[in-house]
């Protein structure tokens, strides 16, 4: 259930990012928007990302027992 929290958040988290993106353009306020929307963007994929199991890890048997 954690991890499905933590990947709801890192998935909003890259949304609000794509938001901040398109509102640089629109704005065309590129210092402040664009990088932190990349940031946003980077941060959410990665929150995605740390979230997932990846097979064949050591952690996962530790988890299930």
């Amino acid at each position: 259930m954690k991890k499905r929290i933590t990947m709801i958040i890192g998935v909003l988290i890259a949304i609000s990012g794509v938001a901040l993106v398109f509102s640089a353009f629109h704005n065309l306020s590129l210092y402040l928007c664009m990088p932190l929307g990349l940031f946003l963007i980077l941060m959410g994929i990665t929150g995605v990302i740390a979230a997932t199991e990846i097979t064949g890890s050591k952690n996962i048997e530790k988890d299930k027992q």
